[in-house]
């Protein structure tokens, strides 16, 4: 393949996904270990029913 052709693909592949030069770093968010926890929580345990005023 020749210099061209390789920068032809280049050209190509940032049309296409968009430019990245390389140095994009990605991060990916996670939630905290508190906002898993309380996720975790919220799906196993029942929700709680508050009692009628006056009972």
């Amino acid at each position: 393949m020749t210099a061209s052709e390789i920068e032809r693909l280049e050209q190509a592949a940032r049309s296409v996904f968009g430019h990245d030069d390389g140095d994009t770093v990605i991060v990916e968010e996670k939630p905290s270990l508190t906002d898993r926890m309380r996720a975790f929580f919220q799906k196993r345990l029942p929700a709680r029913t508050l009692p009628a005023p006056g009972v």
